[in-house]
């Protein structure tokens, strides 16, 4: 079984370093990463907004008696709510922010590491910390060209006295959370968005104009369906279909409809929507 720690790091304090001094590092650290993950936060739910802003003008587009979602305007406590519904099962894929740190005690001036995040804005928080010394090793490619063989046998030597070969980390030792999504603030107030909101690029990207294209050819196809008698759909078929161009004579009716939308209906048009 091979070894793979990529972005295991020692905690080092040549002046001494006991569980106090640890606890200390990481709650210091702990602050640090807030405004990060508050950060990553917002700017997940702004770009679920303009996605769901722009189903909703294509909707009006075209004829809203073909689409499923609300007649009204979204709103970002529409978002936040819709979010939060999905980040309550576990098996929907939504923004994780949370940070886990498994620690070793190694001896009295370094402490062994392994961190567990899948947010990667946290990466160079870590790495700028006084305290840390990068202590990773695997052994399923070639070591990197900086670290020298005697280094990197040492490495492999103290990793396997620590986890083994068939341990799991996090359950063989203390662990702290770092980074949690409880601790995020949720504001249902557009102001608390408007940098987020303005350095979003599909404002002016082409993915969010075929992305339009996109929702209204689904609405074609859901048109022509029923008004030919069908009751139901399949996406699967939608979906070859609009990839072959069987929508483009149609869809050329909203081209500028539909370019006219995207680069010149701002961020502005959607916090209007926020102070209705």
């Amino acid at each position: 079984m091979s070894t793979k720690l990529y972005n295991a790091f020692k905690m080092k304090d040549e002046s001494g370093l006991d569980a106090f001094k640890v606890l200390e590092n990481l709650r210091d650290f702990k602050k640090q990463l807030l405004p990060i993950s508050q950060k990553g936060y917002n700017f997940e739910i702004c770009q679920r907004l303009v996605r769901a802003y722009d189903n909703y003008t294509a909707n009006q587009l075209f004829d809203l008696s073909y689409a499923d979602s609300n007649p009204n305007p979204p709103t970002i406590a529409d978002i936040i709510i819709d979010y939060i519904k999905e980040s309550s099962d576990k098996n929907n894929l939504v923004l994780d922010l949370e940070f886990t740190i498994a620690c070793y005690p190694y001896n009295d001036k370094e402490w062994l590491m392994i961190p567990f995040y899948n947010y990667n804005e946290y990466e160079n928080c870590l790495q700028s910390q006084s305290w840390y010394v990068d202590y990773s090793y695997w052994d399923n490619t070639d070591r990197p060209d900086e670290i020298s063989q005697e280094e990197w046998d040492q490495r492999e030597e103290t990793w396997k006295k620590v986890v083994g070969y068939f341990h799991i980390p996090a359950n063989e030792t203390f662990c702290m959370k770092v980074a949690n999504n409880n601790h995020l603030v949720v504001d249902l107030k557009h102001q608390t968005y408007i940098n987020e909101l303005l350095s979003i690029p599909e404002f002016s990207d082409k993915r969010r104009v075929n992305r339009m294209r996109e929702n209204l050819s689904l609405l074609i196809y859901r048109k022509n369906l029923f008004d030919a008698g069908a009751t139901q759909y399949n996406l699967k078929d939608w979906l070859d279909a609009y990839k072959n161009g069987k929508f483009n004579d149609e869809l050329k009716r909203y081209e500028s409809d539909i370019e006219d939308y995207v680069y010149y209906n701002t961020v502005k048009s959607i916090l209007k929507l926020e102070e209705s």
